[in-house]
């Protein structure tokens, strides 16, 4: 991985549910579409139910149900890509996926456990996105602290 240059633009707090609804329209202000974010945090650490959050509150007639993308690496919502890399093991696997087949109309594209694959993704997505870090942090209270970095 090539060394990356970060910006934070952003940083939250939030300790229950109901504040992820204001995160997610505040995140996406702060975003140039169409934007790749890559989501780094433990397991657990909420990244999944950010996306449904995120989706739910920037697309409220969207309908769709937003699950985690584990077994299935990637979920087409509409205007939003959520994909899962946890299972990928080798860089080279990020070809496999076939990125390009499904960006078209995508404003937003959310990569779980993505921060290793930076060099492959912007390979395979091209210089047409904008590309951010979000981290969460679980703290020791149980809240979440959450980093919006560009890359």
């Amino acid at each position: 991985m090539t060394e990356r240059m970060t910006n934070i633009i952003r940083n939250w707090q939030s300790d229950s549910l109901d504040q992820l609804s204001t995160i997610a329209q505040n995140l996406q202000h702060h975003l140039s579409l169409p934007a790749v974010i890559i989501m780094d945090g433990e397991m657990g650490a909420g990244k999944t139910t950010f996306v449904s959050y995120f989706q739910r509150s920037c697309f409220p007639n969207d309908q769709r149900v937003v699950s985690s993308p584990t077994y299935s690496l990637i979920n087409d919502l509409g205007e939003i890509l959520h994909a899962d890399l946890y299972r990928i093991e080798e860089q080279t696997e990020i070809m496999r996926l076939e990125l390009p087949l499904y960006i078209d109309g995508k404003s937003y594209l959310f990569f779980e456990w993505g921060i290793n694959y930076l060099d492959e993704l912007q390979r395979e997505l091209g210089a047409g996105f904008s590309y951010y870090h979000l981290k969460i942090e679980i703290l020791k209270d149980e809240s979440r602290y959450w980093t919006l970095e560009k890359l």
